[in-house]
């Protein structure tokens, strides 16, 4: 608990008043203001200097702003070789990363939409006097991603639309494999009806056919023979298949 209200009181500590701070906020709130006026949804970072969010129609990007650094290279004093003598005595020289006391402004890249933006202040122009073009460039930059998503929605509808050509297609094909399966059954399911009626004939026709068990045995399988022959229903002539039977269609 002790650890978090330290935490809690430094996360809403007072800002520092100081002339580039308040240059900071003073530009994000112009920048607010004109993004929420314009339809926009901000928001802001937890801190007036972390990152913050502009969204509209369930597109998102994060705004940053900060003071510009630059890397120097300069000569390590004696006490720094002599402290870091142990890994790298013979390096004479240091990269240090400066404060230049100009503000950048950021835009980072969003993957599918939009390149990292990026606005530096220079002498003659202040962040303050680009705040026009930081509105088009990041109104752009959100055109930019409604005409990527419509792009991706298009391709997405014309992928299922060929996906439902395909499956079409592949369905009339089962269709047509269903009937020809359907008719080549039927015509051996007829040749063992006709072997079935051959059988009794010639046994009908020995002196078997006389046996008391005969007739019997013959009602029995002549009515084998009419049921598996698909000669005696109209069925025959049915062509058609459903849906069903084509998902629970499995090639021989």
């Amino acid at each position: 608990m002790h650890h978090a209200k330290l935490y809690m009181l430094k996360l809403y500590a007072p800002i520092e008043r100081d002339d580039f701070s308040r240059r900071q906020l003073l530009i994000m709130s112009a920048l607010f203001k004109a993004f929420e006026s314009r339809g926009y949804t901000i928001k802001p970072g937890y801190t007036y200097n972390s990152a913050s969010t502009i969204s509209r129609d369930n597109l998102y990007l994060e705004l940053h702003i900060s003071e510009r650094e630059k890397q120097v290279r300069r000569e390590q004093t004696r006490e720094e070789r002599k402290s870091r003598g142990y890994y790298a005595p013979e390096q004479k020289w240091t990269q240090e990363r400066l404060k230049t006391g100009d503000l950048v402004l950021r835009v980072r890249p969003n993957p599918h939409f939009c390149d990292k933006l990026e606005w530096r202040e220079t002498a003659d122009t202040p962040l303050e006097g680009q705040l026009q073009q930081i509105l088009a460039d990041i109104a752009g930059a959100f055109e930019e991603g409604r005409l990527y998503r419509l792009r991706k929605t298009e391709e997405e509808k014309q992928r299922w639309q060929a996906e439902e050509t395909r499956q079409r297609q592949e369905m009339d094909r089962k269709r047509v494999t269903i009937r020809l399966h359907r008719l080549v059954t039927a015509g051996e399911r007829h040749r063992k009806a006709a072997q079935i009626r051959d059988h009794i004939a010639a046994i009908e026709a020995t002196p078997l056919g006389l046996n008391d068990k005969f007739l019997d045995w013959k009602a029995w399988a002549l009515a084998h023979a009419d049921r598996i022959d698909p000669v005696n229903s109209e069925k025959i002539f049915d062509r058609s298949i459903s849906d069903y039977d084509v998902y629970g269609w499995r090639e021989p």
